[in-house]
């Protein structure tokens, strides 16, 4: 018994160290120059968001991001299309308020592939204009371990809450 305990001990302990490594380098890769630096980030103003980590089926079909049940209430039950803002560029994209997996489709494909959205990113989407249905985004380049991203589905996303 002793010797399992010893065993499963040494696994979490080797786990640690390699998350930390991995976050260890990620930083340092980070602050070298020439690689891609990690885009600054605004305050939230107080309005509802929710957040997300870009999964596979948000950046290849069917190119969907679903909407988190806690900000279900922030939106209408209703398919219309909403205004996502980033860095001054509006996208129109087509809201599915009106399904069960409320989400995010039309309009969405343009917004992942012209952001350059890969696995990983974070993303906040806040609720700046609740008339005409506008949510500034705000994209974080993520170094996120794969082991956590294979957590995530289109039904079950990754929030960063």
């Amino acid at each position: 018994m002793s010797n399992l305990l010893e065993n499963e001990s040494g696994c979490l302990s080797n786990r640690r160290k390699k998350l930390k490594q991995e976050h260890s380098l990620s930083t340092q890769e980070s602050n070298n120059v020439g690689l891609p630096v990690p885009i600054s980030t605004t305050p939230l103003t107080g309005n509802p968001y929710f957040t997300s980590v870009v999964v596979k089926s948000q950046i290849e079909s069917p190119y969907q991001l679903m909407v988190p049940k806690s900000f279900h209430k922030s939106l209408p039950n209703a398919t219309l299309q909403v205004i996502l803002v980033h860095q001054g560029k509006t996208w129109v994209v087509k809201y599915y308020g009106e399904s069960p997996l409320k989400r995010f489709g039309g309009g969405w494909k343009k917004f992942a592939l012209e952001n350059k959205l890969k696995i990983g990113d974070g993303c906040v989407f806040e609720l700046i204009d609740d008339k005409e249905l506008k949510l500034g985004v705000q994209i974080l380049n993520g170094q996120i371990p794969l082991e956590f991203i294979k957590l995530g589905s289109a039904e079950k996303p990754i929030n960063l809450d």
